[in-house]
């Protein structure tokens, strides 16, 4: 195309992006292209390539008649390959996403600025998550701008030397008759010095000692490698599981449910839903998609079947390549990667164990402290690397080797693709995944705080770990002490974030392994017994907290006796629940009954005290006992300012509770100094979701709305009804929420909305009855 042709399309494309009144950034983010890339078109200064001049069309709906006065077979015709071309693949029809790997790879390789050395550039990544695939795609998409694009297989040593020898016929060497490989090999390594416009694409260059002598110091260079590291003269991109979208939209077209060009929403709903639901499973892994689409294909099945097959039958689906498949890439996932995992046997067994070990792990933020722990273990003949930091990183530099884990430094924490740990575990035997289940257990628990405050941020790194141990608790009956304890720490953390609903289900399972390990009527179980007792508590689940609180008492009496701090607490505790329950008197003798125990043990500035002293002054208060209360929340507020610090979430709930005396005797001002001190400390250290911020809102709301401050209170009002209808569904403090609203709109002179107020308190108390 002359000078003048290329100014002329590039008017053409202009005019019609300002047609459509797009800015270059625009048009460059729909065809996946850079801005500097548009500028260029437009000032005649370089063309688009084949696979943008199809994309133009299409963006723009135009036919290349229109847009570029030619059709795409002339167009692709004009565009053959380069005169040398030895690419071993088919284009892949299929190829989707990716856009923003090759435009990285595209600036790497042809950045004028940058020395020679940085246009090598490493496409790194787990094996199976399509590195060949891209660089293959680019030597489609831009092959004809270099006169010759080279592939040269690097598996091994020996299939590399074969393959980078087998350029000299490529190339036409004189040396291609040469029984002496050295003298063929030397004679392609100064045709690369020689000549210029030429790719060269190392594929599958997993140890990269193998191919460095043979880096030439100019060109374009390309390798595919599992390796993390690729030393300083390589640029490395990694490469990531396909999004949702991407993988989406390439198993839709790969199992011709729409054509290869379709968008995303030419598939149906339902359509478009199982195949996230496949992309889900296979967590975007791109050999695992194209593997589920060959299956899909090959016997015909439907997309719901395959989910059904795949969710029972797993390990022998990842085994399987498809027919079709086996001449590009044939080895399956789980092949692909079992030879990576006895390739890491090989270089490290520590290395090894220690993949078995993440492999009953949260795949995601692994702390490398946990990793770290020495505990007793039950699998035979391990060995880990332990404390000892030189083990522990030679391990992880063999696991990089092979992209199957990758490592947070500033976090100290690693992570591994799902799938990788599925493979893992295929491959063991039953009784060897319990043994590294409990294992897993055992090293959890160990680790896994006692809940407090303090200890927030801990919890919150190792919870999902813990969610990980309770599946596997489930699914090998692991009854050991440990589990139980850790299940219960972390119901006792879910409960103090408010997260009643999720709170149950560790708790519940907490209390099976323990009764099972020592027991129903033993002391060991009375914590989670005590811990679900508060839980059904904070949920209105009265009934079934009182029992438990009668239980533990009766183990306390036939065990350690009622001399002790834990029956302190349970008298605590099931007063505050007489309290709700309106039971004054006897909410009044068992808090008594706490104090002694406490006095005795604790001293009367501990935090216990603190506890029952607060609980008795809310007593009195709700008995209208005013001038008794008072006291009480002011030396309980003092022994927890002191203890804990003004920021801490016992010290708001001094501070809340205190205001109820002044509430109910009309002393606005100073509830209103209590409430505003109590909602900035759980805003802060709670979250606007935690229930006990939601409840601060709602006394505020009640206190204004008294007041007579409506215009203050009723936003208040507004708020804490969407977040309770958001967080807990059909609940009774909804229904005082809407009650009280309705009350404040009575007094605001609007009948009509308060009605709709009460007709809402009326719909939930009948879901609730």
């Amino acid at each position: 195309m002359s000078t003048s042709e290329g100014q002329a399309l590039g008017q053409r494309l202009r005019q019609e992006r300002i047609k459509r009144q797009w800015s270059q950034s625009t048009l460059a983010e729909k065809l996946g292209t850079s801005n500097l890339n548009i500028n260029r078109w437009e000032h005649g200064k370089s063309q688009p390539q084949i696979h943008y001049r199809a994309k133009l069309c299409e963006v723009f709906g135009l036919s290349p008649e229109e847009l570029f006065g030619t059709s795409m077979n002339e167009e692709e015709e004009a565009t053959s390959y380069p005169p040398i071309w030895n690419v071993p693949y088919l284009r892949n029809v299929y190829f989707t996403g990716r856009e923003d790997i090759l435009t990285l790879l595209r600036s790497s390789l042809t950045d004028k600025h940058a020395v020679a050395l940085a246009q090598h550039s490493a496409i790194s990544g787990l094996g199976g998550i399509g590195k060949t695939q891209v660089a293959l795609e680019y030597a489609y998409r831009f092959g004809n701008e270099y006169q010759a694009v080279l592939w040269v297989r690097s598996d091994s040593h020996e299939i590399f030397i074969s393959s980078y020898a087998s350029l000299a016929t490529v190339l036409d060497l004189p040396e291609r008759q040469e029984t002496d490989q050295n003298r063929v090999v030397n004679a392609v390594r100064r045709w690369f010095e020689e000549h210029g416009r030429w790719l060269l694409i190392f594929d599958n260059a997993d140890d990269l000692h193998i191919i460095y002598d043979y880096l030439p110091t100019r060109g374009h260079i390309i390798l595919t490698t599992r390796s993390s590291a690729t030393g300083p003269s390589v640029r490395k991109i990694e490469i990531e599981k396909m999004t949702q979208e991407e993988g989406t939209l390439f198993l839709l077209r790969r199992t011709h449910l729409i054509h290869d060009k379709a968008p995303l929403h030419a598939a149906s709903e339902e359509q478009r839903s199982q195949i996230q639901a496949i992309w889900e499973l296979v967590d975007g892994l791109p050999l695992a998609l194209d593997q589920a689409a060959s299956y899909i294909e090959e016997t015909g099945c439907s997309l719901a079947d395959y989910l059904d097959l795949y969710r029972s039958r797993r390990a022998e689906l990842l085994k399987q390549r498809g027919a079709f498949n086996r001449r590009d890439y044939p080895r399956s996932v789980a092949t692909t990667w079992s030879l990576s995992f006895e390739q890491v046997e090989q270089k490290n067994p520590d290395a090894a164990n220690l993949l078995r070990l993440t492999a009953f792990l949260h795949p995601d933020a692994i702390p490398e402290e946990l990793l770290t722990v020495e505990v007793e273990h039950t699998v035979p003949d391990i060995h880990m690397p332990g404390q000892d930091p030189f083990a522990f990183n030679d391990a992880i530099k063999v696991l990089r080797l092979y992209s199957l884990v990758k490592r947070n430094p500033e976090q100290k924490t690693l992570s591994l693709h799902r799938l990788v740990q599925e493979v893992l575990k295929d491959a063991m035997e039953h009784t060897h995944q319990k043994e590294w289940g409990r294992y897993a257990v055992r090293l959890v628990s160990e680790i896994f705080p006692e809940v407090d405050f303090s200890a927030w941020t801990k919890c919150e790194l190792y919870l999902p770990h813990v969610q990980v141990c309770e599946q596997l608790v489930e699914q090998w009956d692991i009854f050991l002490p440990e589990a139980g304890h850790m299940l219960r720490r972390a119901g006792d953390y879910l409960y103090e974030r408010g997260q009643y609903l999720d709170a149950e289900r560790p708790l519940l399972r907490s209390l099976a392994v323990l009764e099972h390990v020592y027991g129903q009527e033993q002391f060991e179980v009375t914590e989670t017994l005590n811990s679900l007792a508060m839980l059904y508590t904070a949920m209105r689940k009265f009934e079934q907290a009182e029992a438990l609180y009668k239980k533990v008492r009766s183990i306390h009496e036939h065990t350690v006796g009622l001399l002790h701090r834990d029956a302190a607490d349970n008298f605590h505790n099931l007063a505050e629940l007489y309290i709700r329950l309106g039971k004054y008197e006897q909410a009044e003798a068992l808090i008594q009954q706490a104090l002694e125990i406490q006095k005795q043990l604790v001293g009367l500035d501990s935090l216990d005290v603190s506890d029952s002293l607060n609980t008795l002054a809310v007593l009195y208060d709700h008995m209208e006992r005013y001038a008794e209360a008072k006291p009480l929340f002011q030396r309980a507020l003092a022994i927890r300012q002191e203890t804990l610090g003004p920021k801490h979430p016992l010290t708001a709930t001094a501070l809340s509770n205190f205001a109820f005396p002044y509430m109910s005797l009309g002393e606005y001002e100073e509830a209103e100094k209590l409430y505003v001190q109590a909602l900035a400390i759980r805003k802060e250290v709670l979250g606007l979701d935690h229930p006990n911020t939601i409840a601060t809102l709602s006394h505020m709301a009640n206190l204004y709305s008294a007041w007579g401050k409506y215009q203050q209170a009723e936003p208040l009002f507004q708020q804490v009804i969407q977040l309770r209808e958001k967080l807990m569904g059909p609940h009774p403090l909804l229904v005082t929420n809407y009650e009280n609203y309705a009350v404040l709109l009575h007094k605001t002179q609007r009948a009509e909305e308060a009605r709709k107020q009460e007709q809402r308190a009326e719909e939930i108390r009948r879901v609730l009855t």
